[in-house]
């Protein structure tokens, strides 16, 4: 044998851990995201086993922990895994800088699929931390891309007093001193506020009242019920003639069925002034990440996650479907492919940092259908889409071809030497509709 080369008999059973938050902490029902996102580990496991492509001559069994997004019990977990010999872990889901911390301190490969935060990426710190899930403070790569596109390099900045759009906000403004991209204004709103309802204060006309004279494009921070309420105090202050544009970004990653985006019906709360809506939104452009394709294959893979989480251990509805899903069972298989290369170059299979330094980097077609990766930090890699309020070319399942709705026309895309790069494809071969042809 080679010197410091590890040899594993065939046959061996490799045991792995799940972390999800199943139980909802507030109230204590199973009404996590867990539900239905843990029917994905069972199938990936499954599909581990079953493909000796993946893992040949070995095999794969595991155990769950409902963290309830509790760090204690994350933490507890981790240690009792690790000790009993277990090769990694999938998770935590939620939080993870505590869980991640400890992992990296006992050498324990953690491949996470839904946690956001932003110190995780540094490998000096985490050095055993993989995500599929890309960071949201990576959207802002996209922002870049399209504010150079348009050769926007001054803008006023509206943001939502939360700790994600802070985020956000911090690594934005880096990368606009590295630009020369000047912040006319920068507006903060608070959290709470709701449209349609008359007892809180619309903090918005003030700001455009501030800002409007001196400004013609405005990034916004905020959700996409914040952004049509902004879009609509825009409308009613007159700045929907084509001179004025406003930017706004989905970092939700939830699956819409449809693009009645101006709708307030897909948060089930009515129709309340979409006709309005929709008006105002044509000054808008939304930067979203890019959903899975719902293909024959990504369709029977959605019953099999939904199967599963119905079934034991969890036991749960298999409820709307969740992005996550598609990141957990990515990050599994990444799991198993980086434990099957660090077998085949005759490393310690209980080596955490060789386990993950066979992930950097890679490039993989996950199970949502998209061309997805790992960069060098350890985060997730995926595409995102440019959005217009433009004309339907088809109907979906609340709009009818012809009417308006929220669509892609082009897609960022991250090449191989780190550079993020639009692109107008044939699948969005639909030109930007100004408002008043505008642009």
């Amino acid at each position: 044998l080679v010197a410091g080369y590890v040899w594993v008999a065939l046959g061996t059973n490799f045991k792995i851990g799940l972390l999800v938050p199943l139980t909802d902490p507030q109230t204590g029902n199973a009404s996590g995201f867990g539900d239905p996102v843990a029917g994905a580990f069972p199938v990936a496991v499954d599909d581990i086993n079953l493909n000796p492509a993946i893992l040949p001559g070995h095999t794969v069994s595991w155990e769950w922990v409902d963290t309830k997004c509790d760090i204690n019990t994350g933490l507890t977990a981790v240690s009792d895994w690790w000790k009993r010999g277990f090769v990694g872990v999938i998770g935590p889901g939620c939080s993870c800088d505590y869980e991640a911390r400890l992992a990296g301190s006992i050498n324990f490969p953690m491949f996470d699929y839904g946690c956001d935060e932003g110190a995780v990426s540094n490998k000096l710190l985490y050095p055993t931390f993989i995500r599929t899930l890309p960071p949201s403070t990576r959207i802002v790569d996209a922002l870049i891309v399209s504010l150079q596109k348009f050769d926007w390099d001054q803008v006023t900045v509206v943001y939502r007093n939360h700790s994600i759009w802070t985020n956000i906000l911090n690594a934005m403004k880096e990368e606009f001193e590295v630009h020369e991209i000047t912040v006319q204004h920068q507006e903060v709103f608070q959290t709470g506020f709701v449209p349609n309802n008359d007892s809180i204060i619309n903090p918005f006309p003030e700001i455009f009242t501030r800002t409007k004279e001196t400004t013609r494009i405005y990034v916004f921070l905020g959700e996409m019920i914040e952004l049509r309420s902004f879009a609509m105090a825009a409308l009613d202050e007159g700045l929907n003639n084509g001179d004025y544009a406003l930017l706004g970004m989905a970092i939700d990653h939830k699956i819409r069925r449809s693009q009645n985006w101006h709708s307030l019906d897909f948060l089930h709360m009515g129709t309340y002034l979409d006709e309005k809506a929709a008006k105002a939104m044509e000054s808008v452009l939304i930067i979203a990440p890019k959903t899975p394709k719902f293909t024959f294959v990504y369709k029977s893979w959605n019953v099999k996650v939904r199967d599963s989480v119905q079934g034991a251990p969890f036991f749960q509805t298999g409820r709307e479907f969740h992005t996550f899903s598609a990141f957990l069972y990515d990050a599994t298989i990444l799991f198993a492919k980086a434990l099957e290369e660090t077998l085949a170059a005759g490393e310690d299979p209980f080596d955490g940092e060789a386990i993950v330094s066979h992930a950097m980097g890679v490039q993989y077609q996950s199970i949502s259908m998209l061309q997805n990766g790992i960069d060098e930090s350890g985060d997730g890699i995926s595409r995102y889409l440019l959005m217009d309020m433009n004309e339907l070319q088809e109907a979906d399942s609340w709009l009818t071809a012809g009417y308006p709705g929220v669509i892609g026309v082009g897609e960022f895309i991250r090449n191989s030497n780190g550079r993020w790069t639009f692109n107008a494809t044939d699948d969005y071969n639909t030109p930007i509709k100004w408002p008043n042809d505008a642009g």
